[in-house]
């Protein structure tokens, strides 16, 4: 299991970030890990996997990984406070 601080995904609670993969930038990220080098993301325009359709078509690119806070709401902030208020 790779460390805390190496591996994001849009649902942990550290608010919204820049995902970057060899120097582009990647939306509709899932998840990533910087140590490893790994990025999973649902390209545009989102698609079911077929025959399940229950699961959303990825792709997974590996290369260097940079993550950068862009400020959001975080979980636990006290009553909503925005980063850098």
């Amino acid at each position: 299991m790779p460390a805390p601080s190496s591996f994001h995904s849009h649902a942990d609670g550290r608010g919204s970030r820049d995902v970057f993969v060899n120097g582009i930038k990647i939306e509709n990220v899932i998840w990533c890990d910087t140590d490893a080098g790994i990025c999973v993301y649902a390209p545009r325009p989102i698609k079911a996997k077929r025959p399940e359709r229950d699961t959303v078509y990825t792709r997974r690119l590996r290369g260097a990984v940079k993550v950068f806070a862009t400020g959001g709401y975080f979980n636990n902030a006290p009553s909503g406070q925005r980063m850098g208020e």
